[in-house]
This record gives structure tokens, sequence and C-alpha cells, in this order.
């Protein structure tokens, strides 16, 4: 993750309460309503924004929203097709397995 931070394929940014979304759909958890927001607020201001969201009522909200998203698995399949790792089924298993 590091790696990636460093490459600037990543951006960690701090989370305001004043950037989570009010989500138009029920279900929708802080946690995903913070990043939706934070990625509004980046696209808002110019920047290609790709979020990385799983949860499927956080998922349907960021569509909603127009927002550009990619899943954890197509992020592994990538990795995979990059020759980044050997395989993605020992990941997505101890993904499952952690939940």
């Amino acid at each position: 993750m590091l790696a990636a931070v460093e490459a600037g394929w990543l951006l960690v940014s701090a989370s305001d309460t004043a950037a989570a979304c009010q989500p138009l759909k029920p279900g929708v958890d802080a946690g995903d309503a913070s990043a939706i927001g934070l990625a509004l607020q980046h696209q808002g201001a110019g920047e290609e924004v790709l979020l990385l969201i799983d949860d499927p009522c956080g998922l349907a909200e960021a569509r909603n929203r127009g927002l550009a998203i990619i899943g954890t698995e197509a992020v592994l399949v990538l990795a995979k097709e990059q020759q980044l790792i050997a395989a993605c089924a020992p990941l997505l298993s101890g993904l499952r397995e952690h939940g």
C-alpha cells in the first residue's frame, strides 16, 4: 500500500465529517458516506477520481452520484494481469474469511 501511495496510485486523505454525503438511499454506512463525500469533493475540484468501494449500498450510492468506481476483486484482477501478484484466489479467500 505504501508503494502505491508513493507511486501516486493512491491518495490518502483525512476524512472531514463535513465531506460526508447525505445518502440518497438507506443502508449506506458512515464510512462509505464519508468516502463518497470525499470523492465528490475531489471530483468537484476537477480531479480524476476512482473510488474503491465494495458494499452494495455504498456502491449503488456512488453510481447514482456519477462516480467512477472499482471493487476489490477488479483491483486484484488488474494486479494479476500486471504480474504484481501471483494469484487472486488466495487473497479473495482471505478477504472473505475476514469479512
